[in-house]
């Protein structure tokens, strides 16, 4: 999973991802629409998962890369619904709670592992 995060269609700087956070699909899949839900923007619930899931298994680094994505796309484009994969640009509702929630929750806990 870990070499999946960090494929080239999905994970780090100089690659098609506006941040460092996933999209909802692989961004090459022939299905994949940047504007259409859960078929390649950038959802916070889905990325709050996965940086849960990195911390549990240790991998840190990953989590962190996840976690200041997540806080560029909200500082750059606002409390969003969802984000646009490429640009970052923000879609959907505005004040959005649940992104806003986690976000609030990855400030507090920026190591937070599982017990």
């Amino acid at each position: 999973m870990v070499k999946f995060l960090k494929h080239a269609y999905h994970y780090g700087p100089g690659k098609y991802s506006h941040e460092p956070v996933l999209p909802s699909t692989v961004l090459r899949e022939e299905y994949f629409s940047s504007l259409t839900y859960w078929r390649g923007p950038v959802w916070i619930n889905m990325n709050w998962f996965f940086w849960l899931g990195l911390l549990d298994y240790g991998y840190e680094k990953e989590a962190e890369a996840i976690r200041q994505g997540v806080f560029e796309l909200v500082q750059r484009h606002g409390v969003r619904e969802y984000y646009n994969p490429y640009q970052g640009k923000g879609l959907g509702g505005k004040d959005f709670l649940w992104t806003a929630a986690l976000v609030i929750d990855m400030l507090h806990h920026p190591n937070k592992k599982k017990n």
